[in-house]
């Protein structure tokens, strides 16, 4: 077993995951104590691929627990093993970002979170970042939230052809489509509109490609909308320069839902 401070350890390793609950959590404050009582019996785990890549294998709640504690020249036993595969590091994190609830808090401290599309080869995402400085995301992978739309893997069914035909006559436009398949939101940042907000842009981009696109739920595309989704697509008929035909159906029977952005008039 060797020996390294936090910081020879931070600087040279990456965290292995983000944490799975944070430093505000009944279970890290017990792992505080627990820490404080016996002291770090069980060594770090360290795994090393074969580039020379290392990362926390097993112990980064350990970790995270010792800096707040005793500070980055504190002294942690680990043990190093080898790892045949190539260590992939999830998008965004760093040592900075891996109490995703603590970053979600400072987020909306230093003024709220903001949006960025991402294109993809057969549709595009829909980003939700904290607003925060530099130093708590690398180039802009952090993300809070997500909606992916993609492209149908499918023809569409007939309910879903009337929506969208409804839509298209509507603003009176030939519309391609699109489907919203996932939706995700940091539960820190739901009920404020982030999830309007980031429908709303989505809208747009989509109404702005080559071919301007209507938006459909993932029901047209063998998947199933969930409830809070479901909610952000009703409130979107109440947001002006947006045109949407369908209703949610119920939890047994998903219907579709069809959206286009025609704009607000000058």
């Amino acid at each position: 077993m060797a020996h390294y401070t936090l910081a020879e350890l931070m600087r040279d390793v990456r965290p292995g995951n983000f944490l799975r609950y944070g430093h505000a959590t009944p279970k890290f404050r017990a792992l505080k104590g627990q820490l404080r009582r016996r002291g770090q019996r069980v060594p770090l785990m360290i795994e090393v691929d074969r580039k020379g890549v290392a990362q926390v294998g097993e112990g980064n709640h350990r970790v995270a627990a010792l800096l707040a504690m005793y500070g980055p020249a504190h002294r942690v036993g680990v043990r190093f093993v080898y790892n045949r595969y190539p260590i992939e590091t999830p998008a965004g994190l760093t040592w900075a970002t891996a109490d995703r609830d603590a970053v979600a808090r400072r987020a909306e401290r230093n003024g709220g979170v903001r949006v960025k599309i991402v294109d993809s080869y057969d549709g595009f995402d829909v980003w939700l970042h904290p607003d925060t400085d530099a130093n708590v995301y690398e180039d802009g992978e952090l993300v809070y939230g997500r909606v992916s739309v993609r492209e149908p893997r499918d023809e569409l069914d007939s309910w879903c052809d009337r929506s969208v035909g409804r839509v298209a006559t509507m603003v009176k436009r030939n519309l391609d489509v699109l489907v919203v398949h996932e939706t995700m939101l940091h539960r820190s940042l739901r009920g404020k509109g982030n999830g309007l907000a980031m429908y709303l842009a989505a809208l747009k981009y989509a109404a702005r490609r080559p071919t301007p696109a209507a938006l459909v739920t993932d029901s047209c595309d063998g998947g199933e909308t969930s409830a809070l989704a479901a909610d952000v697509w009703d409130r979107l008929r109440k947001v002006p320069g947006v045109v949407v035909w369908g209703h949610r159906g119920t939890y047994d029977n998903h219907r579709p839902i069809a959206a286009f952005w025609r704009g607000v008039p000058a």
